[in-house]
């Protein structure tokens, strides 16, 4: 079966996360210091969804999870403990109205995103892709042959 293109993105992100994860380890080793992402571990996630690979599909469904339910512990806390959030955007740091939408927004966004990732990897029209997927035998509404010939009513 063909690569769905939902797949291909979803592939893409894990790789873009993973190698920005890894770029900062880099970064940091050239500079002295020591900083470590787990989240390096998303390039074979990503690499194995490009390959279709059942176990990635796994690993892709736990990262999502993770990483969804930090923004929904903040946005479930914002009512509560919004005034001691500090939001910082390239070394902005944001106040007013412009720092409610994005701690607002932006996890919902992601939230949003994870949805859409989830849905994507576990829908029925993605599955046979991957390599654990064992088609359901056919339904037949026809009653097998009987060695007994039929009674009349």
């Amino acid at each position: 079966m063909k690569r769905p293109t939902s797949i291909s993105v979803i592939s893409v992100l894990f790789l873009i996360v993973g190698a920005v994860a890894g770029f900062q380890i880099l970064n940091s080793l050239f500079n002295n210091n020591l900083y470590l992402d787990s989240s390096v571990l998303m390039i074979p996630v990503g690499l194995g969804l490009l390959k279709g690979r059942a176990s990635s599909r796994g690993w892709a469904k736990f990262w999502i999870a993770l990483f969804a339910v930090i923004p929904g512990i903040l946005l479930l806390f914002y009512p509560f403990l919004g005034g001691s959030y500090t939001v910082t955007i390239f070394g902005r740091s944001l106040a007013g109205t412009e720092r409610h939408l994005v701690a607002v927004g932006l996890p919902i966004l992601i939230l949003l995103l994870a949805r859409w990732m989830w849905r994507n990897l576990t829908s029925a029209a993605t599955a046979p892709f991957f390599d654990d997927y064992l088609p359901r035998p056919r339904r037949t509404d026809r009653i097998p042959d009987s060695p007994f010939p039929p009674t009349p009513l």
